[in-house]
């Protein structure tokens, strides 16, 4: 697992790349072109993810979050773990699909 600076490194880099995408965006009228697409899926996602997150708070509380967090990141450090292989997966897929849409729009 990606920790300490190196892991916010990476998020800066996604942050970046997404304020960019979202400021192509907002640059031509709205006509559902890939940086339009990319924006709204990555607001329709944040939208979702943070009420995903408060309905656990309100449940369970930060106590319960910490315990979740805790428990996740005990899962993905033990040896030939199935979640650490799934979302090392998840993740070098999305990244790689990203990478591709990211030329093919520049391209266009």
């Amino acid at each position: 697992m990606l920790r300490g600076r190196l892991f916010w490194l990476i998020w800066l880099l996604v942050g970046c790349q997404l304020l960019w995408t979202a400021m192509r965006a907002f640059q031509a009228p709205w006509v559902w072109n890939p940086y339009q697409a990319i924006t709204a899926l990555f607001l329709l996602t944040l939208a979702v993810g943070a009420v995903w997150l408060a309905l656990m708070w309100q449940r369970e509380g930060q106590d319960g979050i910490r315990r979740r967090i805790a428990a996740f990141e005990t899962e993905l450090d033990a040896p030939g773990s199935a979640a650490a292989l799934r979302w090392n997966l998840a993740f070098w897929l999305v990244a790689g699909v990203l990478v591709f849409v990211y030329f093919r729009m520049e391209q266009g």
